[in-house]
């Protein structure tokens, strides 16, 4: 799960002009828990549905982006697909990486936390390595 980031924090506190019981109760209400009412207990999406809702244009996420031309990115893909990082979309009739679920590793998991796309190649090959390690690990647990 991709967390909001600070562009949509900031976006939202601009939209809801300071008003901070506003904005709590717009939090609890995105997220239906009476606990959650920051805007850090927003998802990436959820934080996007209520920019929307106020009227503003919505963050562009860049924690799922990748660059097609670079064979480290298309490496990441073939490791997320390979190890069940994947959903079928009925329309398209294929499936596709979870970007999703990759992002929120980045965000959270991952060795060097950053979108793919800002990385240096040191940091994709690290960001390769670990992903290697862990789908590893994972298939040695199924194994046993």
């Amino acid at each position: 799960m991709i967390k909001a980031d600070a562009k949509q924090k900031q976006i939202i506190a601009i939209l809801t002009r300071g008003d901070k019981e506003f904005k709590a109760q717009l939090v609890v209400n995105m997220t239906g828990d009476s606990l959650k009412s920051s805007t850090s207990d927003l998802t990436f999406a959820q934080a996007n549905a209520i920019i929307k809702q106020l009227g503003g244009s919505p963050v562009p996420n860049k924690w799922t982006r990748f660059d097609g031309n670079k064979g480290s990115h298309r490496n990441i893909l073939s490791l997320l697909m390979q190890n069940g990082w994947q959903f079928y979309h009925k329309e398209h009739q294929r499936y596709y990486a979870d970007m999703n679920a990759f992002g929120g590793w980045l965000q959270t998991k991952a060795p060097v936390k950053k979108p793919l796309v800002d990385m240096e190649p040191y940091e994709v090959s690290k960001t390769i390595h670990a992903l290697k390690q862990m789908f590893k690990k994972d298939a040695n647990k199924s194994n046993i």
